[in-house]
């Protein structure tokens, strides 16, 4: 996952764990050995406002971008020595606005997204897709964001086929919903953002991950006169309108449970949200159709709740945790430091050598299974345009040829008429 604008993140590479962090101002990063701090501290970058999103290549680099305060989006790149820092764009801050800006990793591909506004206009932001592909930076438009200063902060995912997806919270002229948009990797553009909600009263802070085949969401509502998490999922292979058709409640009646976070580790989906200075958790072995509590997370004294991210790509559905700093870094779901990485990860990159020949097989099958059922659905979508192009084409034909008639008659007549004239004419000698 895109890992959405954080002050703090955990980030593991192939030797290493480290702790980056927002500190007065300056980027910097500290080394972790078994959830302890190193003492010392680097500086990435001074003379920055809070906030960042980073990930890491399949190389074990660091990938991560953070605004300046002179108006630059920078970039940077840290293979384990010095970090090498790149201007992605400029603007000029009295007059714009960056919120939220997210990198995202797939392949050698590197993906940038953020929200830009006018601060003359401070309704309207536009969500922009920064990406780096063939040795090039291009740039396209999503669409555009009508909140102003109450618009949250947007996640991104791929799923299987490398397509992106990106979810984010916006208002029509009637109500608040949670709204969709999706890359097609193959085709290079992006959709139309549709809402994936209706009728909630007033959706936020909304958060999810794809795993497999399925967008898991949980969002914050109000239920009962108390604010609650929302989970709703959608099946990728079936919806073809992205809609969630059916949401539940996740949280205990009686509580605020605010901003949710939903991660998969140890073959469970485990949403974790805070009320007051405690950490509550719910988990799913059955992707989302049941869910079970589980015990509260109460802070020692002298310490306070973190919100931070987790990147690792050997672990791609443990993205954001919460958690405290007592000695050593704690964090629901749990986080093993020794880095053992019991969980598989599930996605495209398993090697099948290392997989058993019928597992294999199929793989392969649901694969072109899916890959046929798509170009069936294409195919299907390309004879109704055909269908429609025809049916149009016919209405025209019917529409011109009164139109021809009417033509050729105007002509008739007014060919009778100079012939007329010109007899007598001939008749005057004139």
């Amino acid at each position: 996952m895109g890992i959405q604008n954080v002050t703090k993140a955990l980030i593991k590479t192939d030797d290493r764990l480290w702790y980056i962090y927002s500190d007065k101002n300056r980027l910097e990063y500290r080394s972790v050995d078994n959830g302890q701090l190193s003492a010392q501290a680097g500086t990435i970058i001074q003379d920055v406002p809070p906030g960042f999103s980073a990930d890491v290549d399949v190389k074990g680099h660091i990938h991560l971008i953070c605004q300046s305060s002179s108006g630059e989006i920078l970039y940077f790149h840290f293979a384990g020595q010095q970090w090498d820092k790149q201007v992605l764009t400029k603007y000029e801050p009295s007059r714009y606005s960056i919120k939220y800006p997210v990198i995202k990793l797939l392949g050698k591909d590197i993906h940038v997204f953020f929200a830009m506004g006018n601060l003359y206009n401070s309704i309207d932001w536009t969500l922009y897709h920064y990406f780096w592909h063939n040795g090039q930076w291009k740039t396209l438009k999503i669409g555009h964001i009508n909140l102003g200063r109450l618009m949250s902060q947007f996640q991104v995912d791929f799923d299987l086929n490398g397509n992106i997806h990106i979810i984010y919270r916006d208002k029509d002229q009637k109500s608040y919903a949670i709204y969709h948009a999706g890359f097609d990797n193959e085709f290079g553009i992006w959709s139309s953002p549709e809402a994936i909600t209706s009728g909630d009263k007033s959706p936020g802070y909304p958060a999810f991950l794809i795993h497999g085949n399925m967008m898991h969401i949980v969002w914050n509502n109000v239920y009962k006169n108390h604010i609650c998490v929302e989970y709703g999922s959608i099946d990728l292979d079936r919806e073809k309108n992205k809609v969630i058709k059916k949401s539940s409640v996740i949280s205990p009646e009686g509580i605020d449970a605010m901003r949710p976070i939903i991660s998969y580790a140890d073959q469970k989906l485990w949403i974790t949200w805070l009320n007051g200075g405690d950490i509550y958790s719910a988990c799913s072995d059955d992707s989302g159709n049941t869910w079970q509590y589980n015990d509260t997370v109460h802070l020692p004294e002298n310490t306070q709740i973190e919100y931070f991210a987790y990147i690792d790509k050997n672990l791609p559905y443990l993205n954001l945790v919460y958690g405290y700093m007592n000695g050593t870094i704690n964090s629901v779901p749990p986080i093993s430091y020794q880095q053992t990485h019991e969980y598989l990860s599930e996605d495209k990159q398993i090697r099948a050598s290392a997989l058993d020949d019928t597992i294999v097989i199929d793989m392969v099958m649901e694969r072109i299974s899916a890959q046929v059922n798509e170009i069936k659905t294409r195919q299907a979508d390309l004879l109704q345009l055909l269908v429609n192009a025809d049916r149009q084409y016919q209405q025209i034909l019917d529409a011109i040829e009164p139109l021809e008639q009417l033509n050729n008659d105007i002509k008739a007549k007014t060919l009778h008429k100079k012939g007329v004239i010109a007899l007598l004419r001939k008749w005057l000698s004139i």
